[in-house]
């Protein structure tokens, strides 16, 4: 079964479908009533949203919808996915807040097979959200804004917790204010090509114009590449040593297969090469893998991502460790089925909008 709504209405097929679970006594009582909160604010806004009038919206016919529903109810395994589509989106929060929110109604998460998950665009994009990746993040899935977590992170790194800095700009607000008034008037851009991914390419292709030092590291010549002052050759996954993390929280061990051509070099070794030449200690900007992820066991302990009973010994050997992992007797890497609860969206905004991919 393929549903094919019309291009940015993927918010008005996931109400939906949610109204479809509902009024079709699919919906797992039981379920909700346990392990969710908040559904009958998530069913106030789904209930806007009828069958005929989401065909009307996004193309889809009732029946199939109506199967679609059928189909995740009755399997016996089944999950909820979604891509960069309906999650790089002017309403991609709110789109996949609605689909999770459909997993929820189902009584998915939690159950041996199924669930809902994210597919993300990059091969460890879960790892990078999960230790600091983000500009009001730090290792662990802890913020910026908790003085907890501050102390922690500092306590590890040697450092004044004052010393931190706030909250940053988004992604895309950094990249709209490059070289403007109280903008950055230098860019050091890490295997990524926003001239191309980036909402509004034309805009940020001038913007990164305007920089008065763009240093681009990466493995291929991208288009964002061609405008920089500075092309840093780096390796790529096959090149280097590491972790990654997967989907479900599992961390993998990444072993080199192929030296790295000519004078390409880590991306650890830019970072420190980087610092040294800016007066920093060079023990504080490790280039060994290993002793970098020891330092991020250290930092997320006690996190919501802790990885601290997660060891290059146990990687080796092949266990499947999924975080949280604390370092104790009890850790032994087994994923925590957290109680989820159902969350809001706005549904009067669902009829769609263009996509815009980041």
């Amino acid at each position: 079964l393929h549903l094919q709504p019309t291009p940015g209405t993927d918010l008005a097929l996931a109400l939906g479908l949610l109204h479809l679970a509902v009024t079709e006594g699919r919906a797992d009582r039981e379920y909700l009533d346990k392990r969710t909160t908040g559904f009958d604010a998530a069913w106030r806004r789904a209930a806007a949203w009828w069958p005929e009038r989401v065909e009307r919206v996004t193309g889809v016919p009732v029946a199939e919808m109506r199967e679609a529903v059928g189909l995740l109810a009755d399997a016996e395994r089944a999950y909820v996915l979604t891509g960069r589509g309906a999650e790089q989106h002017s309403k991609g929060t709110d789109t996949v807040a609605a689909f999770i929110n459909l997993a929820l109604t189902l009584g998915l998460p939690g159950r041996e097979g199924s669930g809902y998950g994210c597919l993300t665009g990059q091969g460890n994009g879960q790892g990078g959200r999960e230790h600091g990746q983000k500009a009001d993040q730090l290792p662990g899935y802890r913020m910026l804004t908790d003085p907890a977590a501050r102390a922690h992170v500092a306590s590890v790194w040697g450092v004044d917790p004052d010393s931190l800095p706030g909250p940053g700009r988004s992604a895309y607000e950094l990249l709209d204010a490059l070289g403007t008034d109280g903008g950055p008037r230098a860019l050091l851009v890490f295997g990524s090509n926003p001239v191309v991914s980036a909402p509004r390419a034309a805009r940020i292709a001038d913007r990164l114009a305007s920089l008065d030092l763009l240093v681009v590291a990466d493995f291929v010549p991208s288009e964002t590449a061609e405008l920089a002052d500075v092309v840093l050759p780096v390796t790529q996954w096959a090149e280097e040593e590491g972790t990654m993390t997967s989907l479900e929280g599992r961390v993998l061990r990444r072993r080199r297969l192929l030296p790295p051509p000519g004078e390409a070099r880590s991306d650890l070794d830019v970072l420190h090469g980087i610092a040294v030449r800016l007066g920093q200690d060079p023990a504080r900007f490790p280039t060994d893998p290993r002793t970098v992820f020891e330092e991020l066991r250290r930092a997320s302990a006690g996190g919501r991502a802790d990885y601290s009973g997660i060891s290059w010994e146990r990687l080796d050997a092949g266990e499947a460790l999924h975080w949280p992992c604390p370092e104790t007797p009890a850790g032994a890497g087994e994923v925590e089925r957290q109680e989820h609860g159902v969350g809001a969206q706005r549904g009067d905004e669902a009829d769609g909008g263009g996509r815009a991919n980041l």
